[in-house]
């Protein structure tokens, strides 16, 4: 699990609420420490400028041609909740 210093979490907090700043718009590769083996990767995809409680949802690159948005990994009622929980911006 990763840990992340005050400020750390602030500038992850800046980069998920700032969807201007997402790279590949309207997506945010994101990720989650596990204990053992690789990183659980996901994205946020952006609805209305981040109004709304962010969904991360399953991605992989190399399985699928296009997004699917029924493979939800988690919900959360808020950003902080979700860095809360160990998710990072990738």
């Amino acid at each position: 699990m990763w840990s992340l210093s005050p400020e750390e979490i602030i500038r992850e907090l800046i980069m998920m609420r700032d969807v201007s700043a997402w790279p590949q718009w309207p997506f945010l590769p994101v990720k989650k420490s596990q204990e053992r083996g690789f990183p659980i990767c996901g994205v946020v995809v952006c609805d209305t400028h981040g109004k709304s409680s962010p969904v991360i949802y399953d991605y992989n690159i190399f399985d699928q041609k296009e997004f699917d948005f029924d493979k939800k990994i988690a919900t959360y009622n808020s950003f902080e909740e979700m860095v809360a929980d160990g998710w990072v911006v990738d």
